[in-house]
């Protein structure tokens, strides 16, 4: 991010006019009332005061009794049957000619299964809310104090019309997905405007991260799609700092404090706000990251070695347990779904604790025989995954089977052919595997 940060010292080198004259900027520091930059909004949330745990106690007892009380929390959107978003605060002031409105949302997982995330979440997002609120008021005061200090009248003042805003926007739903926005913006001071997202995997209760979408090597997808689309739109007269869209191969577009929100296509966005890779009139930069469906559905394949058979057993729609023809021992499960839109059965292995150590995956049927293409498709999205060429390959004399094998980063991957039946597997990389 070198380059970017550079890029950007250039940008908030460029002296900018400014309503506060130099007399006013000499006036916040002598008195003391300026104050630091950078928001608490960006902070992760570290303490959590007793005060803000009993009002969710005494709002969630409130929701619940009163009828009044809970029609005032507005809209509830309800997705599907697992959450809903509702509001959980809304009020609005002005005073001296500031007027301020702050809108703050609570996440209810409705399903009993999922991990009870949300409460954390719902702490942390009331106090960024609350935070973002005061210190945006301490700073219009302060420039209030500063015009007023410096030869402005009341009148004067009045025309500024400040205005303070913190509020929400669910940016999808559906019955996988809840992705939020958090947002906070002063319409005299956009330097302090903040948005923070939080997604939301429905399945689960935990927040996604782009891996979970975009499988192990999301970094390296991000950087490669947002140069693609950024060297598109300065074709079309779009500016971005210089050298960002693919003559520089070293330039990382994402980092863990880059934000993303789901769209309703189940796709991550990636956004930077202004300033950060562009100038400020390109406004907010948003880039739609489609994913490899095939890399992505792999990692989840993958995902399920070690994992206890339990945790497995709603995966991929719900499998069946699998037991041996006798039924004298439990092999592991089994699960018909799809990869990369097409039918597929999945199969695990349990060890005696239960605990998946292999997973092969039948790609085609006596009825519906794999074609050369086919397997060619496959073969080379398992490359892909791996991220190398097959380490072997052989046809079976005694059964005319034509196996290829892929070894890296302790996991062993395989293809094989058996007369048009095309499987797939997935197993760790342990003793002579190695």
């Amino acid at each position: 991010m070198m380059l970017l940060d550079e890029e950007k010292k250039k940008y908030d080198s460029v002296d900018i006019p400014d309503e506060l004259s130099l007399r006013i900027n000499a006036e916040i520091e002598k008195s003391g009332l300026k104050r630091a930059k950078k928001l608490i909004i960006r902070r992760r949330i570290s303490r959590v005061s007793a005060a803000a745990a009993a009002s969710i106690a005494v709002f969630t007892a409130a929701l619940n009794t009163s009828t009044a009380f809970a029609e005032t929390t507005g809209s509830i959107p309800v997705i599907g049957t697992v959450a809903r978003v509702l509001t959980f605060r809304s009020y609005e002031n002005e005073n001296n000619g500031m007027n301020i409105s702050v809108e703050i949302p609570s996440i209810d997982m409705i399903s009993e299964d999922l991990s009870g995330i949300e409460q954390s979440v719902n702490r942390e997002i009331l106090e960024l809310c609350e935070n973002y609120a005061d210190e945006a008021l301490n700073r219009a005061e302060e420039y209030r104090t500063a015009f007023l200090s410096t030869g402005g009248t009341e009148e004067e003042w009045s025309a500024h019309d400040i205005r303070i805003k913190v509020w929400y926007e669910v940016k999808s739903q559906s019955d996988k997905y809840l992705s939020l926005a958090i947002m906070g913006t002063e319409n005299w001071n956009s330097a302090h405007n903040e948005t923070k997202y939080y997604n939301f995997d429905l399945d689960t209760g935990k927040l996604l991260e782009l891996k979970d979408i975009l499988g192990p090597d999301y970094k390296k997808t991000v950087d490669e799609e947002i140069k693609r689309q950024i060297s598109e739109r300065k074709e079309s007269g779009s500016v971005y700092f210089e050298d960002l869209a693919g003559s520089n191969d070293s330039t990382d577009f994402y980092n863990d404090n880059t934000g993303f929100y789901i769209n309703e296509k189940g796709n991550p966005v990636i956004v930077f706000a202004p300033y950060e890779i562009a100038p400020g009139s390109e406004g907010t930069q948003e880039f739609e990251i489609i994913p490899d469906t095939a890399e992505s559905e792999l990692f989840a394949l993958t995902e399920l070695l070690g994992m206890e058979d339990s945790e497995s057993a709603e995966l991929f729609g719900g499998g069946a347990e699998n037991y041996s023809a006798d039924g004298s021992f439990y092999i592991g499960r089994c699960y018909e779904t799809s990869l990369c839109g097409s039918d597929c059965k999945i199969y695990t292995t349990c060890n005696d604790d239960k605990i998946i150590e292999s997973v092969s995956v039948w790609l085609s049927s006596e009825d519906e025989p794999a074609s050369n293409e086919d397997m060619s498709l496959w073969i080379s999205r398992v490359s892909n995954f791996m991220g190398s060429e097959p380490s072997s390959h052989n046809i079976s004399e005694e059964s005319g089977s034509d196996n290829y094998t892929w070894a890296s980063d302790g996991l062993i991957a395989s293809v094989r052919n058996l007369d048009g039946l095309l499987t797939m597997s997935f197993q760790p990389a342990i003793g002579e595997l190695k």
